[in-house]
């Protein structure tokens, strides 16, 4: 990844729904803190608006990973979300009971290019990149993200954008078991698929919930925690959907896929696997990237049930 890739953020803002875009990242989240035995909470200030001017899709990926992280590096205890507006800004603080950052190396935790691990935090070692976008990704939005942290106690993560009021309030949106509910159904599985999925993930939180929503679906999915891992597993057994990240140490998701369409073409293989690229990349031209490598998709990192549940459809109905 290159630092040019950054240089343009595009963003689509749109009236939203303040609560229920946090909802939709919460809700996403829960069973990770449950499996990791840990509470999990988000609370709103009384004084919050309904909606703002926003692209919530940028605001649920900075949400997704803040959260994941601090979902991932705390070991017991808490995670909460705080949301509230102040000074123009709406403030979403990301707090967790982890071990905490020394001071020297909070700065560098944003950095997505520095070379090796952090000696001084390894725990968030791995961590830059996703940061580097998010704060990328807060100031294009007008505001920012910044951390503070008491090591041995814990770590607050403050995401802040420019609060931009919308003069008509959006309608809210039913959600999914509301939505199956209306329809006679009951939540859970609405089309009875078939198939096997790999999903290829080095966040482990991320691994998870892909994993938790494929198998709501009623997909039988596996995971992978890089290129190499996935390369090898993928000689070994034939998936009917490749979900691929493209960020992951040892072997890119690009790399990976290149090579495995190397391979295809080198044994003549008449069945295509068909690889769908999974990035929170915020660079234009990223689609395009990943159609040149060989993947056959894409879908913008964090993806709701229902996206993933149209690119399931498409490719194993």
């Amino acid at each position: 990844l290159s630092r040019i890739e950054f240089d343009r953020i595009e963003l689509n803002p749109q009236p939203t729904l303040i609560a229920q875009t946090v909802r939709d990242v919460t809700d996403l989240l829960q069973p990770v803190a449950e499996e990791r035995g840990l509470a999990f909470e988000a609370v709103f200030d009384l004084g919050l608006p309904a909606a703002a001017l926003m692209d919530a899709s940028r605001v649920k990926q900075v949400l997704h990973n803040l959260i994941g992280n601090a979902l991932k590096f705390t070991a017991q205890g808490h995670v909460g979300l705080a949301v509230g507006m102040s000074d123009g800004l709406l403030h979403f603080r990301v707090s967790d009971s982890g071990e905490g950052i020394p001071p020297d190396a909070i700065e560098r935790i944003f950095d997505a290019f520095e070379q090796g691990p952090s000696h001084a935090a390894p725990a968030r070692s791995g961590a830059g990149l996703g940061l580097t976008i998010s704060r990328r990704l807060a100031r294009a939005m007008g505001g920012d993200v910044t951390c503070r942290s008491v090591p041995g106690k814990g770590t607050t993560f403050e995401f802040t954008i420019a609060f931009r009021p919308t003069p008509k309030t959006p309608p809210p949106r039913q959600s999914l078991s509301e939505e199956l509910a209306a329809a006679g159904e009951t939540a859970g599985p609405s089309v009875i698929r078939s198939g096997r999925v790999l999903v290829v993930e080095d966040n482990e939180v991320n691994a998870l919930v892909v994993r938790g929503m494929l198998e709501q679906m009623g997909v039988n999915a596996e995971l992978a925690a890089d290129g190499q891992k996935a390369l090898a597993v993928m000689n070994q057994t034939t998936y009917d959907l490749v979900l691929m990240d493209c960020q992951m140490p040892v072997l890119d998701g690009w790399e990976a896929t290149r090579l495995w369409r190397a391979r295809e073409a080198r044994l003549r293989q008449n069945q295509r696997v068909p690889i769908v690229a999974l990035t929170a990349s915020a660079a234009a031209g990223e689609r395009e990237r990943c159609l040149k490598a060989g993947m056959d998709d894409y879908l913008s990192k964090p993806f709701t049930r229902e996206a993933l549940s149209e690119l399931v459809d498409r490719y194993l109905a």
